[in-house]
């Protein structure tokens, strides 16, 4: 009837458990590449992931991708050694300023809107009613 019965046990690197192995690996292996560079080189290096023996060292600067790219040998041998994988490539990614993480505001109704939205929980016939008691609390927030 299924092919997979719903009984099946799944394997326990499933799901976040895996995604947070992957991470653990990756910052492994930056620290592996910031330990064989130069200080100042070192500290321009953000992020690596490797995947499919490719590294992907992320930087904040092209001037530093390129010095990056200049220690590409150093960096895979370093790598192949330290981990017993082969690396067959490298590839040095510069981090976009608008890529890094912003906190955007909520947007907040109109002043038109909220007088709308007070205007209709006055005409409630119930005052004690719970609905018509949070409803007036967001009308403050909203308004403050």
């Amino acid at each position: 009837m299924f092919k997979h019965p719903i009984t099946k046990k799944t394997s326990e690197l499933d799901g976040m458990k895996r995604i947070n192995l992957t991470l653990k690996k990756n910052q492994q292996y930056l620290q592996k590449v910031q330990q064989q560079l130069p200080k100042n080189l070192a500290n321009h290096c953000i992020h690596v992931v490797f995947n499919k023996n490719k590294l992907t060292l992320y930087t904040d600067s092209s001037i530093w991708a390129s010095k990056l790219l200049y220690q590409r040998i150093q960096i895979i041998d370093a790598i192949s050694k330290s981990f017993c994988e082969p690396v067959q490539s490298l590839s040095v990614r510069v981090v976009n300023e608008q890529l890094k993480l912003t906190i955007k505001k909520p947007i907040k109704p109109s002043a038109q809107t909220i007088n709308n939205f007070a205007l209709s929980t006055i005409h409630t016939s119930q005052k004690n009613d719970v609905l018509n008691t949070a409803l007036n609390k967001l009308i403050k927030v909203l308004k403050g």
